[in-house]
């Protein structure tokens, strides 16, 4: 027989958990009205919620602090027992510098007598850095007109110049050991007539030697007037002679004014031309910036720093002794 709700016993007594046990329609209403309650006011079951997870989260915390504690305890250890192991009998072996008097005082010296010569070296260089950018600008610039008048060293060279005169192969001479794309040859050398009676050497181009050497190759010349444009230098200031048979009839093995003056007693200018300007000639005429030697400074002051490095390396290799 169903109970309904007016006829329940009050709260507190016995009869809720009889009907409970014995009635299974009683105990659904029971729990919907329960769940009707948790939905209406979910804030009624915090405060016990919170009871209940209190202990465990307070269990939690003390357990990840005993856990960091130990771990804690545990490098303690492990530093101590490091640190008891480290004492001087089981220390590295060391090295020691051990100076003598005589030996720095010369090693001193030596390096800075390199590091002096690889600074100068270095000055050269950036001299000659300084004189290639400026011969440059000097080749751009507009060619200087060489007249019959005597010419300056310092004005011309290394500047385009233009004559103008007729060639006299009479004086012609023949520059021997001149290489052009491997082929062994000469230099044409001829003394251009101006007006006025002033010459001036043209260095006209590069002509192939013949496989017999006692045969001299053909140079076409213009008998006509030319205006030759060039670049002003003054030949012969460097190279190296083996021998005092430095010409023979034609065939010279290097060029000076002052060698040429002697050998024919012309009025010359103080600079060569070299030849830019075509002929219908047969000369090639592929001429060599000029090279002023910027590499060879920096070559020098490597050298120079290599020495006092390998200075300082010795020092130190027989100054520093290895002890314990």
């Amino acid at each position: 027989m169903p109970v309904y709700a007016s006829e329940r016993p009050p709260l507190g007594t016995g009869g809720s958990s009889e009907l409970a046990g014995n009635d299974p329609e009683v105990v659904t209403q029971h729990e919907q009205r329960e769940e009707h309650d948790r939905e209406h006011d979910p804030d009624r079951e915090g405060p016990r919620h919170a009871l209940r997870a209190a202990p465990i989260g307070d269990e939690e915390v003390e357990r990840r602090k005993q856990a960091s504690d130990d771990e804690h305890q545990e490098q303690y250890d492990e530093d101590f027992h490091a640190l008891q192991a480290y004492t001087p009998a089981n220390l590295p072996a060391r090295f020691h510098f051990q100076p003598r008097l005589i030996t720095t005082l010369a090693a001193v010296a030596a390096i800075a007598v390199t590091l002096a010569l690889a600074h100068w070296q270095l000055g050269r260089a950036h001299e000659k850095e300084a004189l290639a950018a400026r011969l440059q600008s000097l080749a751009k610039d507009a060619p200087v007109t060489l007249s019959s008048a005597q010419a300056r060293v310092e004005d011309v060279e290394w500047r385009r110049v233009t004559a103008q005169g007729r060639f006299d192969p009479r004086h012609g001479v023949l520059i021997d050991n001149r290489i052009h794309h491997g082929v062994a040859g000469y230099h044409v050398v001829m003394p251009l007539a101006m007006e006025g009676g002033r010459y001036v050497l043209v260095n006209r181009g590069w002509v192939a030697g013949n496989a017999d050497r006692s045969r001299l190759p053909e140079v076409r010349t213009p008998a006509d007037p030319v205006e030759i444009t060039g670049l002003a230098v003054v030949p012969g200031r460097r190279f190296l002679e083996l021998s005092d048979q430095v010409a023979e009839g034609r065939v010279w093995q290097n060029l000076t004014l002052e060698r040429y003056r002697r050998a024919v007693p012309i009025p010359l200018q103080p600079v060569m031309i070299q030849q830019e300007t075509m002929l219908d000639d047969g000369l090639v005429r592929e001429w060599d910036p000029p090279n002023v030697g910027v590499d060879k400074h920096y070559g020098y002051a490597f050298q120079w720093l290599a020495i006092g490095a390998t200075i300082l390396g010795f020092y130190l290799a027989t100054h520093v002794k290895r002890g314990s």
